[in-house]
């Protein structure tokens, strides 16, 4: 019986190591090839989640149309179902519409058929209208065993990032050091936020003047600015 105990901890262990191991040594293997990839081809991607928001959505997109540079969503199916206009705005423009779930739970802290629940109420009703699987990025950043084999039966690209905007954290960065880490990199994959409800008008701003600033780099580094999906 002490034996079998002690077997419990251990059998726990090697469960977790498969259960988030596994998806975390994956997304981190993809990272540094997107990493490389962006460096390679001289690429920024510009990566929006947890939106569309209404008001800041539509500015940012002005500006994406003003620099003629391509970007990708990440929506939450919650916040594209408030607003339906400006999904058809994202479609309409050219940008890359993707999935980032329906109300962005964590996957590492949520049971697994919640999860998938979320992410199939997320992805179903956008992939219906654009009659193609979507790329998928994992709120937080986590997925599972479960969440990955979820969306990889249907095609559905997971899709990380290389460089944290920041705007979600809880001391916003300067602008200037995120571009430093961009041309230090010589380009990646940026992950912001596009959402505008309950959130400081700082934050809104930061946002917008970020976006600015990595456009107007890449056009003075004749670097291109693309989708996701064209980098992959």
């Amino acid at each position: 019986m002490i034996h079998l105990l002690w077997m419990l901890p251990v059998a726990a262990v090697l469960v977790l190591s498969v259960w988030i191991g596994i998806p975390h040594a994956l997304r981190k293997r993809a990272e540094s090839r997107l990493r490389a990839r962006c460096r390679d081809r001289g690429v920024i991607v510009l990566t929006y989640d947890d939106g569309p928001g209404a008001e800041l959505t539509p500015r940012l997109l002005q500006l994406l149309d003003e620099h003629e540079a391509s970007a990708t969503f990440f929506l939450l199916g919650v916040r594209a179902e408030a607003c339906p206009d400006v999904v058809d705005r994202l479609v309409s423009s050219g940008h890359e519409v993707a999935t980032h779930s329906h109300s962005h739970r964590n996957a590492w802290k949520t049971d697994p058929f919640t999860i998938a629940r979320d992410l199939t109420q997320g992805w179903d009703p956008l992939e219906r209208r654009l009659g193609r699987p979507l790329a998928f990025r994992p709120p937080y950043g986590k997925a599972t065993l479960a969440s990955m084999l979820q969306a990889g039966r249907a095609g559905r690209t997971l899709a990380w990032w290389t460089h944290d905007s920041g705007d979600t954290w809880r001391e916003l960065p300067s602008v200037g050091s995120v571009i430093d880490r961009l041309k230090a990199d010589r380009g990646g994959v940026v992950l912001l936020h596009d959402f505008d409800q309950q959130r400081s008008p700082e934050r809104v701003e930061y946002v917008v003047e970020l976006t600015r600033a990595v456009l107007e780099f890449a056009d003075e580094q004749s670097m291109r600015v693309m989708s996701y999906a064209a980098l992959e």
